[in-house]
């Protein structure tokens, strides 16, 4: 929408401005002044110059506008890869997934991207680029479903996030880590596609997650499993930042070589 909105008003502009020029050279006064071919290349000039800026302000204006990257709620789903593991969710394949119940491990590959609508919607997640910056927001629920805490582009909803939470986010990433210092967001927006990694209630109370795994292949995925021991100790996302946020704003821990 916001592309088509930007044609307009380029074709307005420019509309707008060539007529101004027009009006400015049919005049007789212009035409028989001694230096009218002066004054006809100012009016170029300034035609140009006026032109030019309006293009450069309208780009401007459009880059603060939020552009939907996903959005269950608005049906826009890129391509997302779990992690970099290289199971890859597209539109482009079609078929159908395993049943919502179960622990799934997935080699890599192309799985079809309808799978991952309901636990997309479940949590309410969302992803904006707003100038540049990508902007997050998503519901994080307990083991009864309850709402515990909303993350709005990229900004707890409240005063202070959840005891011990925290969350840490450069322009093109952003992770959530949890009270027992685990990831349970770490998110990343690239060219074509989104990789992601995420450990959450749903409304019912049970738990979703889609993970890169390091021991049995290169996914280990659920949309529906009841939580208990063995799941609710997931704690395989190595961190993309440093902690505390506050005093780390942006600082990845590989800066550190490690």
């Amino acid at each position: 929408m916001y592309g088509n909105d930007f044609v307009t008003a380029t074709i307005l502009c420019f509309a707008a401005v060539a007529i101004l020029v027009a009006k400015v050279f049919s005049e007789k006064k212009v035409g028989s002044h001694s230096k009218s071919d002066v004054i006809r290349g100012l009016v170029i000039f300034l035609g140009a110059l006026a032109f030019g800026t309006s293009i450069f302000w309208i780009r401007h204006r459009q880059s603060l506008v939020p552009m939907t990257v996903l959005s269950a709620k608005q049906g826009v789903i890129p391509t997302i890869e779990i992690g970099t593991s290289g199971v890859i969710f597209t539109k482009s394949k079609k078929g159908r997934f395993p049943s919502e119940n179960g622990v799934f491990f997935a080699k890599a590959g192309s799985y079809p991207l309808d799978a991952l609508e309901p636990i997309l919607r479940d949590c309410d997640f969302e992803i904006e680029s707003i100038a540049g910056q990508i902007k997050v927001s998503m519901t994080i629920r307990n083991a009864n479903g309850d709402v515990v805490a909303e993350i709005i582009r990229n900004e707890w909803s409240v005063a202070a996030p959840p005891i011990s939470w925290d969350r840490n986010y450069n322009p093109d990433s952003l992770e959530v880590r949890d009270n027992r210092g685990n990831i349970i967001l770490q998110v990343t927006t690239m060219p074509g596609k989104v990789r992601m990694q995420v450990v959450f209630y749903r409304k019912n109370g049970n738990k979703a997650y889609l993970l890169q795994s390091f021991v049995r292949s290169d996914a280990i995925m659920s949309f529906n499993v009841v939580p208990g021991p063995g799941v609710d100790d997931l704690k395989i996302v190595p961190p993309l930042f440093k902690y505390p946020s506050k005093s780390h704003l942006g600082e990845l821990v590989v800066a550190e070589g490690r």
